[in-house]
């Protein structure tokens, strides 16, 4: 595979391959090549495997991203949107994921933006339950690292819950809010607990 299109085309299809956790040791070196060949405007399509229901596809796209040229020598510029990304994948539900992703995240070498609330929202709503979840539990760890942004975020996740009509979603923002429980401060504690019961 030759070329930063032909490169990105081929991550791509593999995310959307069949492929089980037994073809990761053949799959694995062909997407590490390919990534290596991978441009910054690109990025985006490898990162899309952290989206995998699998959890040996998120754990290619973690590998896959740290031979992404711009990764490597971090001249990527730092979006609050691939930030996000990166930190929920810090706390995906599989171990081997998770250590993979903290390694990139260490690497990666930024701080989580204030401003992280819309972009992780939106994972928390996401097909795959191990995506929901890691997400949950880094808005609740985004929260505490950031606790001016408290009540802007529990209105944000309140809104999400009313507006998402995927009950899975639903139910990954309820459990989110119950997580923060022990963050709220008693001005928050009226309104969560009337949201909460209803």
């Amino acid at each position: 595979v030759q070329g930063p299109r032909r490169a990105s085309e081929y991550v791509e299809w593999a995310w959307m391959s069949p492929a089980g956790p037994g073809s990761t040791a053949r799959l694995l070196p062909l997407v590490k090549s390919c990534c290596a060949g991978v441009d910054e405007a690109d990025l985006t399509l490898v990162l899309n495997g952290l989206g995998s229901s699998a959890a040996h596809v998120r754990a290619a796209a973690i590998a896959g991203a740290m031979q992404v040229p711009c990764i490597e020598d971090l001249s990527v510029a730092p979006t609050t949107a691939l930030t996000c990304q990166l930190f929920s994948a810090t706390h995906d539900t599989d171990e081997g994921v998770k250590t993979a992703a903290l390694n990139l995240w260490d690497h990666y070498d930024q701080e989580l933006p204030a401003d992280y609330a819309s972009e992780m929202l939106a994972y928390l709503v996401s097909p795959s339950s191990s995506v929901r979840a890691a997400a949950s539990t880094a808005l609740t760890e985004a929260i505490r690292m950031h606790e001016d942004t408290l009540s802007a975020t529990l209105n944000a996740l309140m809104a999400s819950f009313s507006a998402c009509d995927m009950a899975a979603g639903r139910q990954a923002v309820a459990e989110t809010l119950l997580k923060s429980v022990e963050l709220l401060r008693a001005r928050n504690l009226p309104a969560v607990s009337s949201f909460l019961s209803k």
